[in-house]
């Protein structure tokens, strides 16, 4: 009996090795089906199995194989893949995460699935392909190429895997070009609906950036600070002349020293090139070496050192800090009032600009910032409990001067949502900082960064910008669904006895 059964499935494994190389053949040129190995258009227990011979090295797939068996997206083909494949069948799960609702076009050669990663099915001569955003007309020149995909002997599935689910495409992207390196177009991505949101009118937009550090350290050994008069003039031309925005929200560090010299640098700076536009500040830990930052924002920016507008029904919100120290960052009675402001439009969309980040948060990759973050201290906990709690807000911030580039490092680098709102670092203007081969950080003289928020109803699109080079940046244009959260009246609960919530009852 034992040798019975141990014949019925050798002859099972050989009959799956057979189906296994016929399918291959079938399968080769056709539109991957995630979970659908076999591609007889169903996913059943052979597909799992094919994964596993593959795995036990008893069976060869396609490449169009290869990124139908990732069911879990991670362009990789594991005994994972065969589990997930497993769950669906026996109904414990019934989407894969490595699918996409895209159409393809007539000259489709891959895809991005729901977890926004981009896989070429079609089989490539070995070489560097470019991925760049294109239009009905061709290539959009106003954003920087998406990646480069090599593919060689070692190559499973070529693959770009450095956006996260909140990326999109540019609004005016229709589809993803592909092109070798003698810059021949070899065929086309189509955008699924979560990579290409269907957007409402517009409201209006506004101008995101941070640490301009206009001046010079005299200090200095390398010239630190030797671009900034330039980016901040670039920048403000390109707001002024090339977008249509209602303002400029700044997170703070305007100035090296905040010296007179360079209060006045600043402010003819934005009366020469602004045009005419409004810059909303918040203070940073450069505005403390005056140790008078609330008589400075005043006297030269003509806002306080806390504060608030409203603009088309949404709230802003601006936070300056008195100190870089982490237990002492925000002035007597500034929490207080941000808990109140808050509190009094908890069912808004409020925007918070403020100058530290977090030490869970965005903002810093790889844990390369050592100093000056919102901690364990009462105040930081105090804040982050805030935007915990208001989960209509939508938290940007500045200082680690990290850039838009370092999501390839870690996916939460520009943007998370750690703490139930919207958390946003902003790069710096100035002098961004990159990784070097040492994964040391390292500055980046060449580029500028910021952002260009466009405002709907019910979400906010983020168009990273480098100002030097003059595209968006594709790693940075995110959709933010900002559609209102319900907070009860008076449900805020202080841990920390910072906070007196009896002023709101």
């Amino acid at each position: 009996m034992k040798k019975l059964i141990c014949l019925v499935l050798t002859l099972i494994m050989i009959l799956s090795a057979l189906t296994f190389t016929v399918y291959a053949d079938n399968n080769s040129s056709s539109e991957p089906i995630t979970g659908d190995v076999g591609g007889d258009l169903t996913v059943s227990i052979t597909d799992a199995t094919l994964v596993q011979l593959y795995l036990a090295q008893n069976g060869e797939l396609s490449l169009a194989q290869k990124v139908s068996a990732d069911t879990n997206g991670d362009a990789e083909v594991t005994i994972l893949d065969a589990t997930i494949i497993q769950l669906y069948l026996v109904s414990l799960i019934d989407t894969f995460a490595g699918d996409s609702d895209s159409v393809p076009l007539s000259d489709s050669i891959g895809r991005i699935n729901t977890l926004h990663n981009i896989m070429l099915y079609e089989e490539l001569p070995y070489d560097t392909y470019t991925l760049k955003y294109e239009d009905e007309n061709g290539v959009l020149a106003t954003c920087a190429d998406i990646c480069t995909i090599e593919i060689s002997d070692t190559t499973d599935i070529p693959s770009y895997s450095d956006l996260i689910k909140e990326n999109v495409a540019p609004i005016n992207a229709t589809k993803i070009g592909v092109y070798n390196s003698s810059s021949e177009r070899m065929g086309s991505i189509s955008l699924p609906s979560g990579f290409a949101p269907i957007l409402s009118e517009k409201l209006y937009s506004f101008g995101a950036i941070s640490d301009t550090h206009l001046g010079q350290s005299p200090t200095s050994k390398n010239d630190y600070y030797s671009t900034s008069t330039e980016d901040f003039i670039r920048a403000m031309t390109y707001f002024s002349q090339e977008e249509n925005i209602d303002f400029i929200a700044h997170c703070g560090d305007i100035t090296v020293y905040s010296t007179e010299e360079e209060l006045q640098l600043y402010n003819s700076l934005v009366n020469e090139y602004a045009g005419g536009l409004t810059l909303h500040v918040a203070a940073g830990n450069h505005e403390e070496y005056l140790y008078n930052s609330s008589d400075y924002l005043e006297e030269y920016m003509g806002n306080l050192l806390y504060y608030s507008f409203t603009h088309n029904d949404d709230v802003y919100i601006f936070v300056g800090i008195m100190s870089s120290h982490e237990d002492r960052l925000f002035l007597d009675g500034e929490l207080q009032w941000l808990y109140e402001t808050l509190e009094e439009n908890r069912n808004k969309r409020c925007f918070v600009f403020q100058h530290i980040l977090t030490k869970e948060g965005s903002g810093d990759a790889l844990n390369l910032l050592s100093s000056c973050k919102l901690k364990e201290y009462k105040t930081s906990i105090a804040f982050k409990n805030l935007m915990s709690h208001y989960e209509n807000a939508i938290h940007f911030h500045g200082h680690s001067h990290m850039a838009f580039e370092l999501q390839q490092y870690s996916e939460t680098a520009n943007y998370d949502n750690v703490f139930g709102s919207h958390s946003v670092h902003i790069p710096s203007l100035s002098v961004p900082r990159g990784v070097s081969d040492e994964g040391k950080l390292k500055t980046m003289f060449e580029k500028s960064e910021g952002y260009v928020v466009d405002v709907y109803e019910n979400g906010i699109y983020l168009r990273g910008r480098d100002f030097v080079n003059n595209q968006d940046v594709p790693i940075s244009q995110y959709y933010l669904d900002t559609t209102l959260k319900t907070i009860e009246e008076n449900t805020f609960v202080d841990t920390t006895g910072l906070i007196d919530t009896s002023t709101t009852q």
